[in-house]
């Protein structure tokens, strides 16, 4: 440990900062850092390294499809807020701290060599990405550079001014993103309203914005795809098309506030987005009468699966017929797969739906893209 990150520790531990960190895959050398020091214990709480697979997941309470990413960083900064919430009985000095990172090994990595350190204090949330250049140190040094960073994310949290040398080059980069709080989230999720609308300045509008169309996803991330889709919305439907976050799903866990926080961020400063506690259509059809959703083959093909609606055909037929005294219908883009691109043709849909779906065709939009694609192409 270098005498920077010593003297640096010693003025967080003359704070009142108390602090949980979780540390997966790098950044570890922190924590022994930390306890390395006398006086310690004022601010050091507890530090967790998941580093296996089973763990991280046990950590997360569900299995990412990515583990090295902004977000489950921040579920790891969010779950050791409140843990250290708890321990300190609402101490607003109680921060959290998570990092995930990739680093150097026996073999040669497919992705970058990276880290994103997440932290949440009672005001606001922040998470860092930091690329390596690979090749250019081994693991060690890649460890020690990390783990300088999540001192300092510590130092920052405790309220300190500090500009503590994380010796990266010039062209390695460290980008961080603010996640304010949502304006009116707690009433949201602990009451019986099922929607809430943020506007592309993070405030929060009453009721839902008129739009012809919704385009609904978890946009994990968003992706050029998803905007394609709404564009191509707007020009069959001749109106606006609105994006809608279900914080619910049907067969997902359901989503955090860090996690919201990070996935709204994308629209920040262009696009609106409706907050929904609706996991399927049927639902979600209640809230937005009389819109059009703009849908992949792939979830056109799961809204006539008896199995969201209660496992029997009755309850699907039921389903659609809602659908209908509603108003609501279904634009569906096709995807690739394989040699082959699936369209609505291709999915077995009840002939008495078979007005509530319409192909864009493939000459017309034509996306390639996966979000899951996307977070896994992100591993090393």
């Amino acid at each position: 440990m270098e005498t920077d990150v010593k003297n640096l520790l010693k003025q967080v531990y003359q704070t009142d900062t108390k602090a949980v960190i979780t540390a997966a895959g790098g950044g570890a050398s922190a924590i022994a850092w930390i306890q390395s020091i006398p006086g310690s214990s004022r601010t050091f709480l507890k530090g967790a390294v998941p580093y296996h697979p089973d763990t991280l997941k046990a950590s997360l309470g569900f299995e990412p499809d990515q583990s090295v990413s902004e977000e489950v960083a921040l579920v790891l900064a969010e779950r050791s807020y409140k843990e250290a919430s708890t321990l300190t009985k609402s101490d607003p000095k109680s921060i959290g701290i998570g990092c995930t990172a990739t680093l150097a090994t026996d073999r040669q990595k497919r992705g970058e060599h990276r880290c994103h350190i997440a932290i949440m204090t009672a005001r606001n949330a922040e998470v860092h990405t930091l690329i390596l250049a690979k090749n250019l140190r081994d693991r060690s040094e890649e460890e020690a550079i990390v783990s300088r960073l999540v001192i300092k994310t510590l130092a920052e949290g405790a309220g300190l001014d500090t500009r503590l040398n994380l010796l990266i080059d010039d062209g390695e980069r460290l980008a961080t993103k603010t996640l304010k709080p949502i304006r009116g989230w707690d009433q949201f999720v602990n009451s019986d309203d099922l929607s809430l609308t943020i506007s592309s300045e993070g405030n929060t509008l009453p009721g839902i914005p008129p739009a012809k169309g919704i385009l609904s996803g978890s946009f994990n991330p968003l992706h050029e795809g998803h905007i394609g889709m709404a564009n191509m919305g707007e020009q069959i439907l001749s109106g606006d098309v609105a994006y809608e976050l279900p914080i619910i799903n049907a067969d997902k866990p359901t989503l955090t506030e860090l996690q919201v926080r990070l996935r709204i961020s994308q629209f920040a400063g262009w696009a609106t987005v409706i907050l929904t506690k609706t996991p399927t259509f049927s639902e979600k059809a209640t809230i937005l009468p009389q819109c059009t959703f703009i849908v992949g083959v792939d979830t056109a093909s799961r809204i006539v699966e008896p199995r969201f609606y209660g496992g029997t055909q009755e309850g699907l037929n039921k389903a659609l017929s809602e659908f209908q005294e509603q108003g609501c219908h279904f634009l569906v883009a096709g995807r690739k797969d394989g040699s082959n691109f699936i369209t609505l043709s291709d999915v077995n849909i009840p002939d008495s739906a078979q007005d509530l779906f319409e192909q864009i065709p493939e000459e017309q939009f034509r996306s390639d893209l996966s979000s899951t694609q996307i977070r896994r192409d992100g591993s090393g």
